[in-house]
């Protein structure tokens, strides 16, 4: 190894070796701390001299990280399932009581129907004292039970469709034949062959008529 000498006296300095920058031995400048020498790491060495964190703890980590989201994600698929039962549930209550209510409704219905049914026997079934049938009566008793089913038919919003003497209306009435006009204007409605009806601002069915028409 060669030796430094001092430049005054020319003696060997023994510390002079270990003195110089890059060098391995102690400074007596630093109390003796070992200075970094630019060699790479060794085993088990981060780049900056510490410890390499264990893999085993690191494997553990992970396990523990994709246990809970394992763990979450089963949460949220239970809650799932309980969410959809519950639509469902909802949706058959609410079907159960859309047809509760028509089947009431239904039933209310048919029980002012039943009132008609009755009246019409009670007229078919009319006679006087001696066994003959009281025409006067029958066409008395007709009329009410008509007039009865008008008002049950009114009461669930069914109406009319004017016919006899209104301008002929594709959209209301169903021309089956025509009639020569004569005085009259031409495409008027003359005779109405079966009533028409409304259910509200519905047509249930479209007014069957005799219209006008030029020859």
């Amino acid at each position: 190894m060669a030796q430094s000498q001092s430049p005054a006296s020319g003696k060997v300095d023994p510390q002079g070796a270990s003195a110089q920058p890059g060098g391995n031995g102690r400074d007596a400048s630093d109390g003796g701390v070992i200075r970094d020498n630019g060699l790479p790491p060794g085993p088990g060495q981060t780049p900056g001299g510490g410890a390499q964190a264990d893999p085993g703890a690191r494997i553990t980590e992970l396990e523990a990280a994709l246990a809970a989201a394992k763990a979450e994600a089963g949460e949220n698929w239970d809650k799932f399932l309980r969410e959809r039962a519950e639509m469902e549930n909802f949706k058959r209550r609410t079907e159960r009581t859309y047809a509760d209510q028509l089947r009431r409704e239904r039933k209310a219905l048919l029980l002012k129907f039943l009132g008609v049914l009755d009246n019409l026997e009670r007229a078919l079934a009319y006679e006087t004292g001696g066994g003959a049938v009281d025409a006067q009566g029958l066409m008395t008793g007709l009329r009410l039970t008509l007039s009865q089913f008008q008002d049950v038919l009114a009461g669930e919003g069914v109406t009319s469709v004017p016919a006899a003497g209104q301008p002929f209306d594709p959209s209301l009435h169903e021309a089956v034949t025509t009639v020569p006009a004569g005085d009259r204007p031409e495409g008027e409605v003359v005779t109405e062959l079966q009533k028409g009806y409304r259910y509200g601002e519905e047509l249930l069915r479209p007014a069957r008529v005799a219209v006008t028409a030029r020859e």
